[in-house]
Formats: C-alpha cells, sequence, structure tokens
C-alpha cells in the first residue's frame, strides 16, 4: 500500500514525507511541478496508473502568506479539479489537512459542537473544501484534521511563533496586542506523527490538531527571550485586547497522547 502525500515539498508536507520515508512506507511526493492542481491534465498524467493508495492532501495557497479572493478561488479550483480526477480511484483512505480557521476564533473549539463560521477566505476554502470531500468519498475513508498554528526551530515560517522569534533575532519586537490572549501551538513533527496514525489505524472523522495546551502570547515571548543571553526590547500595544482561542484535543487525546507532544 503506497502513500500519495500533495505538497510533499511544503512545510508540513517535509515533516509528513519524512516520517513516512522513515518508518519505511511506500510514499510518493506530488507538488506544483508535478501535479499542479491547477490543471486537470497534469492530475491526470501525476495519478495515471495509480491505484490502491492513501492520499494525504497537504497543498493550499496558505493564509499567512495571501488571503485574497483569487487565493480562494485558486484554492477551490484545486480542490475540485483533484476530487474530479481521483474520485473514482481505489483510495484506502483520505487524510486532509484542514485547519482551525473553519471556526469562528473565538473562545473554546469543540469539533461537531463549535459553529464553523470561517472570517477568512482561507477558512472558507477550508470548510468548502471539507464538505467537497464528505460528499464525494465515504465517511469512514476519510479524515479531516483541523490545525492550529504549526511552527518548528526555522524562523522563516509564517506563524505568530516565527514573527516572535525574527523579531528576537532583530532586538526589536513588537507584539501587536496585549499579549494576554491564549494561543495554541503545535510542531510540526507532532503534526506528522499524528498523520502517520491516521494512516496505519482504521479511525475516521473531524479531530482537532494542537498541542492541547494553550498559553498567553507573553508566555511565548518570554519562554524564546530566555535562550538569548542578551534580553531584547519587546513592546506590546496594551490597546489591543484580542480573545482567546482554546482548542479543544480530548477527542484526539483518546487515540494517542497528546500530553507527549513537544511544548515551548
Amino acid at each position: 500500500m503506497s502513500t500519495i502525500i500533495l505538497g510533499y515539498s511544503g512545510f508540513i508536507g517535509k515533516y509528513i514525507y519524512k516520517i513516512l520515508k522513515n518508518k519505511k512506507e511506500v510514499t510518493i511526493g506530488g507538488n506544483s511541478k508535478n501535479c499542479n492542481l491547477l490543471k486537470k491534465k497534469n492530475i491526470k498524467h501525476f495519478f495515471k496508473k495509480k491505484d490502491n493508495f492513501n492520499l494525504i492532501i497537504c497543498s493550499s495557497l496558505v493564509r499567512s502568506k495571501v488571503d485574497t479572493k483569487k487565493s480562494q478561488d485558486n484554492n477551490i479550483l484545486m480542490i475540485s479539479n483533484l476530487i474530479e480526477q481521483i474520485k473514482k480511484k481505489k483510495i484506502k483512505k483520505i487524510i486532509f489537512l484542514s485547519s482551525i480557521d473553519v471556526y469562528s476564533q473565538n473562545g473554546k473549539l469543540i469539533e461537531n459542537r463549535t459553529k464553523t463560521n470561517p472570517k477568512t477566505k482561507y477558512g472558507n476554502y477550508k470548510l468548502l473544501a471539507e464538505k467537497l470531500l464528505k460528499i464525494n468519498f465515504p465517511k469512514k475513508k476519510l479524515v479531516i484534521l483541523r490545525l492550529t498554528g504549526v511552527y518548528d526551530h526555522n524562523i522563516n515560517g509564517k506563524n505568530m511563533i516565527s514573527y516572535i522569534r525574527r523579531g528576537l533575532k532583530k532586538n526589536f519586537l513588537y507584539i501587536k496586542s496585549s499579549g494576554e490572549e491564549l494561543r495554541d501551538y503545535i510542531h510540526a513533527h507532532d503534526v506528522s506523527i499524528v498523520v502517520h496514525y491516521f494512516i496505519k489505524k482504521k479511525n475516521f472523522g473531524v479531530f482537532n490538531l494542537a498541542s492541547g495546551v494553550s498559553k498567553k502570547v507573553k508566555y511565548f515571548v518570554n519562554k524564546l527571550n530566555n535562550v538569548n543571553l542578551e534580553k531584547k526590547k519587546i513592546l506590546y500595544d496594551n490597546k489591543v485586547q484580542l480573545k482567546d482561542i482554546i482548542v479543544d484535543v480530548k477527542k484526539l487525546n483518546k487515540l494517542l497522547p497528546i500530553s507527549k507532544f513537544r511544548k515551548i
């Protein structure tokens, strides 16, 4: 049984590709060069003679880089083209990397209970993609992982953790909020562990994917700043009070130990 990773050369895809290779899984990587999801013929050629496989979908234009109507339309076109070309294939399991952006982004986020009410075009795309996959594939073949912010130890990322690291490296960090809001970030390696788990197990459904520990933004700043011998200048905007985001992961925790995930 082979596993195809679309977006295998991207930030999260690299970690998933690496762990599957290390586990001696038969792994095939697809990206914009060999499987451009904007082009139906390219997709058809890539999947020609491929059958009886697992599919991991990481491909998308991410919100942290661009959140325009054009990016939304392209993302929708990509998932629509993909589904059209593979829906008649023999697929054992599909794992789709979605986002907590599908929620209203306020308070505690719980699968199947918290209302899905995207505030971004990226969130709208992810929610639509989830619905299209549910319509076109049996539910027992589908795993949807709604990711919180993902980081690694590379400062070139596009989320808050990478923003903090870049600021500290430049000796000046400006946080555009009071820093009192709660957030949860998960390491990309832990995402790959969860994906591998679902590849091997028979579980299916929608799962939030986060570290399970929400901390104030100030905590992340102080934690990352403590690794520096020289303390940096840090400013907060106390006039901006953002709401907490707490990602409930009890559903996932029943399947594998979240407590072993990396903590910042």
